[in-house]
């Protein structure tokens, strides 16, 4: 299924560790979420972030360091619907299933 979500970042995971199942990929970020051996379940993005946080960071910290045509495409997407709740119920779900 394809989630929409908000992400603020620049580093990220770019080589599959051992152990970390890839269960999540964007066009931007390859390892986009990743389980490790059915311990942690991690996400690049932050789903935690409100499209109005996003905007602050846009106006506070964007400019000179996103280039311009990525800040005016993500500015256009702020109206978007995010599914946030649809990735907390699956971070909720990986954390409470029973583990071998």
């Amino acid at each position: 299924d394809t989630v929409t979500m908000n992400a603020w970042h620049r580093d990220q995971v770019t080589k599959l560790p051992p152990g970390a199942k890839r269960v999540a990929t964007s066009e931007f970020c390859e390892n986009a979420a990743l389980v490790y051996d059915n311990r942690a379940f991690t996400v690049q993005a932050h789903p935690e972030f409100r499209p109005e946080f996003i905007d602050g960071l846009m106006k506070t910290r964007g400019k000179g360091l996103v280039p311009e045509e990525v800040m005016a495409a993500a500015a256009d997407r702020l109206s978007d619907p995010i599914q946030d709740k649809t990735i907390a119920d699956q971070i909720a779900a990986f954390f409470k299933a029973k583990r071998p």
